[in-house]
């Protein structure tokens, strides 16, 4: 087994087009970390360097993000900069930014006092509203979808910004005189103490990994722990669980299309069931009246209660067989039949107007009615009461 460790990529981030100090800054730094760091072993990266022709600005970003450590050589202009800022936004979408970044503050980076830092506050919602501006004066926005993209990555710079200068203040980055003093060995001496920790815990990580020194386990021990699972291993395969099963009215079921249980009326089934899925099928053998329910034993004891009531489908359904024979023989056996049922009322109604001689099948009120007690919905109600305000019913 071989020490996993990464070595880190090592960034310098500075503003573009700033003056001679910035680039004396950049390229003594990059002195000092190449002094220190074998270049062999440690990835040192910088906008000119690492940039060929046609590379993804994007990409350079995301990378940076996720690298070991960046270098932040912070100016007015820097804080200004859409390229920059556009690091630090990367940088934030990421974890432990305080820890991964180094800053030094120029002395024009107005970052110090709450006052100063509004200035930049401003300088985003100006630029903000100059695209904005400009966007507005376009009569067809189609096909802008990279202006907007420009919009919304502002509005994230002037949202992260003032967090930004607070956490490098609160870092105490010190300002570029107190570092070219000393030649910036401070930060070259933190990112050092980085690595040298960072390969420390991969050696203590590594030296964890190798195989104990201590005897092996006891064979008694070991035989004892395999019948532990080996049991363990049957229980979960061989679960064995309760269905509870009460019904309303006399009926059969049938599990999976297999065995058929016969059920009464107000009577509880019990039926034990090993783990696994099952389909419930539950009919009236003198009806067409079917009920369905899917269900599943996956502990070991786990107990499923059903409830089945089959009273109101079979209401519904003698109901239906009532109203289509246009008989009233056959009206009032389902009043007889279902005395509580849910359509009594309207089977009521059909034998008066049947034995009144009134009953005109494109009778529209009762036919909305019908719907109402057959369906029960809140769409069906409605019609009626817009249509019927007055209604009979």
């Amino acid at each position: 087994m071989e020490i996993k460790y990464t070595l880190p990529e090592i960034y310098v981030s500075y503003a573009l087009n700033e003056n001679e100090e910035v680039d004396r800054i950049k390229r003594l730094i990059v002195k000092q970390l190449r002094h220190q760091f074998d270049t062999s072993k440690h990835s040192l990266v910088y906008d000119f360097d690492s940039l060929s022709y046609k590379d993804s600005i994007e990409e350079y970003f995301e990378r940076m993000a996720k690298s070991g450590y960046i270098v932040l050589i912070i100016s007015d202009l820097y804080l200004k900069s859409k390229k920059n800022m556009s690091e630090i936004l990367a940088i934030f979408k990421n974890k432990d930014l305080r820890s991964r970044i180094f800053p030094i503050v120029l002395e024009n980076a107005k970052i110090a006092d709450a006052i100063d830092r509004i200035d930049y506050l401003k300088y985003w919602d100006d630029e903000i509203e100059k695209l904005n501006d400009a966007v507005n004066q376009l009569d067809n926005k189609a096909y802008a979808g990279s202006i907007f993209d420009e919009i919304d990555k502002f509005s994230e710079i002037r949202r992260i910004i003032d967090q930004f200068n607070n956490i490098i203040n609160d870092m105490d980055g010190l300002r570029s005189s107190h570092h070219k003093n000393k030649n910036f060995s401070p930060v070259i001496k933190t990112i050092a103490q980085k690595i040298k920790r960072k390969k420390q815990l991969a050696i203590l990580e590594y030296r964890k990994s190798l195989p104990s020194k201590k005897k092996s386990m006891n064979v008694f021990v070991l035989f004892g722990l395999i019948t532990i699972v080996a049991v363990a291993l049957v229980l979960y395969f061989k679960l064995e669980g309760t269905l509870e099963v009460e019904t309303n009215h006399d009926c059969q079921i049938q599990l999976n299309h297999n065995q058929i249980y016969q059920l009464e009326k107000e009577s509880l089934k019990r039926i034990k069931l090993n783990r696994g899925n099952y389909h419930l099928v539950a009919w009236v053998s003198e009806s067409g009246v079917k009920y369905e329910n899917d269900f599943s034993i996956k502990w070991f004891g786990e107990k499923i209660e059903l409830d089945i009531d089959l009273f109101e489908l079979i209401d519904e359904e003698q109901f239906k067989i009532a109203q289509s024979s246009n008989s009233i023989s056959d009206l009032e056996k389902y009043i007889i039949d279902f005395p509580a049922g849910k359509y009594v009322d309207v089977a009521a109604m059909l034998i008066k107007l049947f034995t009144d001689g009134n009953l005109d099948i494109e009778n529209d009120e009762l036919l909305a009615y019908q719907e109402v007690q057959l369906t029960g919905n809140e769409n069906s109600i409605r019609n009626y009461l817009e249509k019927y305000p007055s209604g009979v019913y």
